[in-house]
């Protein structure tokens, strides 16, 4: 807001960093006239950003100085739990289990896909793309199917594409058991069977 008496004109503006001003100069402010500069933040690394905008008056050698702030960080989400564990799995049999993922950005963010690192033992189990909005918790099922005995190891990553392209990978754990059937006896002797005849005997499983 020019406050003075006589007319201002702006004829630089100096950032540095991720900071970038969107006007085009010079910008000239009769009294009482009020304008709005646009700024853009643009950072292209993770953390977060303070500088200085500087607003130079030519004709009155005068700065006039505005402190910017910004930050990104490198996941806007929240992963429980990691490692995801499967225990005690029969070698043949299946389980299915679920992580949870919370939005803590800005916006909604969109999963384009859950894919498992190491192929075989572990499987995404849901449907992508999936929309999670701000603020939102939601579960993302993976099956443990072992077919040789563990344990097996691998990674769970979440594909992101809106509203930026990020990926976010959660290890999964997964330990096989022998299972608990037993027989008895452990063994059948038929002894000596007499030709065309036979001999029926039980086994308890």
């Amino acid at each position: 807001v020019n406050t003075g008496l006589v007319m201002e004109i702006i004829d630089t503006l100096r950032t540095t960093g991720p900071f970038a001003i969107v006007d085009a100069l010079p910008v000239v402010l009769q009294p009482g006239q009020q304008r709005v500069l646009s700024l853009r933040f643009s950072p292209t690394t993770w953390g977060e950003f303070t500088d200085t905008l500087r607003m130079f008056n030519a004709r009155c050698g005068r700065d006039d100085l505005v402190i910017l702030t910004g930050a990104i960080y490198e996941h806007n989400a929240v992963i429980t739990p990691d490692p995801l564990t499967f225990d005690n799995v029969p070698i043949g049999s299946s389980l299915i289990k679920s992580f949870t993922f919370q939005n803590l950005h800005l916006a909604n963010i969109r999963i384009a896909d859950v894919r498992i690192s190491t192929a075989g033992s572990f499987a995404s189990w849901g449907a992508y793309p999936k929309t999670v909005a701000l603020g939102d918790t939601i579960s993302l099922p993976i099956m443990y199917n072992p077919l040789s005995a563990g344990p097996h190891l691998a990674t769970a990553c979440i594909i992101i594409d809106q509203p930026c392209a990020d990926t976010i990978c959660v290890a999964l754990e997964g330990r096989t058991s022998e299972g608990d059937l037993q027989a008895s006896p452990t063994a059948l002797d038929f002894g000596d069977v007499a030709q065309c005849s036979d001999l029926a005997l039980t086994d308890t499983l």
